[in-house]
């Protein structure tokens, strides 16, 4: 499978969860990952973290759909090459009430598996947005 593919079947993944009134959807999320993934993002880097795994991804997105609630990311530009794809994003989080972008790295295994995960964005921006900082 083609990383444009793949990467597909992440937003969708990844809108099941945002749009869910629960946890629920986590799980096929998690399951994209492989078993020596590693996950970070700039709140990880920021605080000397590192997740790895379909158990570090089942607890990075329980997390993430705690944090946003129901929400919804529109995928404006995807690049995508062999093995990776660079994913552009704004998650509109709070039922509309304010928004966040930035972008998201993914690689791939030869078995279409996402063993690589970053994900970029302004931390004080993804806090206002979700209500912590009113700057």
């Amino acid at each position: 499978m083609d990383s444009k593919t793949l990467a597909d079947n992440f937003i969708a993944a990844l809108h099941a969860l945002e749009e869910a009134t629960d946890e629920s959807p986590v799980e096929p999320l998690a399951n994209l990952y492989a078993d020596d993934a590693e996950i970070i993002n700039t709140a990880l880097l920021l605080g000397g973290e590192k997740i790895t795994g379909k158990e570090g991804a089942t607890e990075f997105w329980t997390q993430y759909k705690k944090t946003i609630g129901v929400g919804k990311s529109h995928f404006h530009h995807i690049a995508a090459s062999d093995k990776t794809a660079g994913l552009f994003w704004k998650t509109t989080v709070m039922n509309g009430a304010s928004e966040y972008d930035g972008a998201t790295l993914l690689e791939f295994d030869d078995a279409g598996k996402i063993v690589f995960f970053q994900g970029y964005y302004d931390t004080r921006q993804l806090n206002h947005a979700i209500g912590l900082s009113d700057k």
